[in-house]
């Protein structure tokens, strides 16, 4: 059975990512792994283009599901 939720969203804006976190899980998940400290816009997680992968292969571990999208920079 599909979730009707994607768990976290994950928006690329070039030079960095924001990371939402949609559900109960996801957000347990970002409490329990990423730093108290971590930069925060809005209800997103930013996240640097080098730790995404990881960050991304820890979801996938969690059995989270992801979505990704791409900001589209202005013409």
């Amino acid at each position: 059975m599909a979730r009707a939720k994607v768990d976290f969203q994950i928006v690329d804006h070039g030079t960095l990512f924001l990371l939402y976190a949609n559900t109960h899980r996801a957000r347990q998940w970002v409490d329990e792994n990423l730093p108290p400290d971590r930069v925060r816009y809005a209800d997103a997680s930013v996240v640097e283009p080098r730790c995404i992968d990881d960050i991304t292969d820890g979801i996938r571990a969690a059995d989270l599901d992801l979505e990704f999208s791409r900001v589209r920079p202005p013409s």
